[in-house]
């Protein structure tokens, strides 16, 4: 996943495995650069929305929809973070404090 564009954007078609994909934030500069080795290549864009967004505040504040949990944990805590994720206990995200 391409977040950077130009240079990086090159290189990544370097440690996309064979038939995997490469997907950028950005527009792609040479969309033929992996299709020898079978990489798929492809671009999001994401644009705010008010409407959108104002719709999802309603939706929050009326409970109709409920977002995540939010565990946080001090960065000293990430091995016992990922130990709860690899368990399958969590519900939620867990977000390491830095």
């Amino acid at each position: 996943f391409d977040c950077v564009g130009g240079e990086v954007q090159r290189r990544s078609y370097e440690v996309v495995r064979d038939g995997g994909s490469l997907v950028s934030i950005l527009a792609l500069q040479d969309e033929s650069m992996g299709k020898d080795r079978g990489i798929r290549a492809g671009w999001v864009f994401v644009a705010p929305n008010g409407e959108q967004l104002s719709k999802i505040a309603s939706l929050l504040e009326s409970g109709a929809i409920r977002p995540p949990e939010i565990h946080e944990m001090p960065l000293s805590e990430a091995a016992q973070a990922q130990d709860l994720v690899k368990k399958g206990h969590t519900r939620g995200k867990i977000v390491l404090k830095i």
